[in-house]
């Protein structure tokens, strides 16, 4: 009797090489899960994204329904006249009020994060630091010069709201190419400096949209941080970037998308209809 029980035992038991075997289908699986399960945490990542858009366009409305139908500048007041008592700010910081934020606007208090202005894939981002994952179109909302701001109305006279980006996806720290960058766009200069983007500087303003020979693509994909250009927005999927448009629809943009098809997205009155790659 007690030699059979152990004889029992002794079948019940895993050899090695059984072992193996289900540590190697373990291992199987997990590698067959783990890109499944990164492409949900992506998506829900791009979803996210497209939300935030969302939501800041649709503060540049309410900016604008309160405003004469106009967005602010890029960086600058919210009025088309520099005066002594409207703060000079940039666009994320006179949105405040309008994506329930309006205590962090009236405290002033330089610093604080805002979700909002968060991507979930924006690996220079961790959501604690004061900083913003986007970027104005810089030809919709530039930078005031001197007293002057040429504010974007919805009302105007141009290629429609609908046929033009209003903000996109950038990384918050960027590395700096060699020299700076100014372009005239109207009256308009469009300048930059490199390194981190606050969503209360001055760096938080805008990116650059218009053709120059220091600037050959209309935005990376995922690039790693090191070489993150700061004269273009970063697309935080392998997908594309995601944009929205002055009207406030939200949509992908295709890597394959040509530079110039992409000025013409960005530039409200090119009078230009856009083409069938965008």
């Amino acid at each position: 009797m007690v030699f059979s029980s152990h004889a029992r035992a002794r079948r019940r038991a895993f050899t090695l090489i059984e072992l193996l075997v289900v540590i190697a289908i373990i291992a199987i699986l997990i590698g067959l899960l783990l890109p499944a399960v990164q492409k949900v945490r992506e998506a829900a990542a791009r979803s996210q994204s497209q939300n935030n858009l969302k939501q800041m366009t649709l503060g540049l409305h309410g900016m604008a329904g309160t405003n004469q139908d106009r967005f602010c500048s890029g960086f600058g007041p919210l009025g088309s006249t520099v005066n002594a008592g409207d703060p000079v700010r940039p666009w994320t910081w006179h949105l405040l009020p309008h994506i329930e934020q309006d205590n962090v606007f009236r405290s002033g208090t330089f610093g604080a994060n805002i979700k909002t202005y968060v991507c979930p894939s924006d690996t220079t981002n961790n959501g604690t630091a004061a900083l913003t994952s986007y970027a104005a179109n810089a030809a919709a909302m530039p930078p005031a010069v001197g007293t002057v701001v040429r504010l974007f109305n919805m009302n105007s006279t141009g290629d429609g709201t609908s046929n033009t980006i209003a903000l996109m996806e950038r990384y918050a720290i960027t590395v700096a190419p060699t020299g700076p960058l100014a372009v005239t766009y109207g009256a308009t200069t469009i300048s930059h400096t490199f390194g981190s983007h606050p969503w209360y500087g001055t760096t938080a303003s805008h990116v650059l949209v218009l053709p120059n020979a220091q600037v050959t693509v209309p935005f990376q994909i995922k690039p790693p941080p090191s070489a993150a250009d700061d004269r273009v927005a970063q697309g935080m999927s392998a997908g594309g970037i995601q944009v929205s448009m002055c009207d406030g629809s939200v949509r992908g943009v295709n890597p394959s998308t040509p530079y110039a098809t992409w000025v013409l997205a960005c530039d409200p009155y090119d009078g230009q209809v856009l083409p069938s790659n965008w």
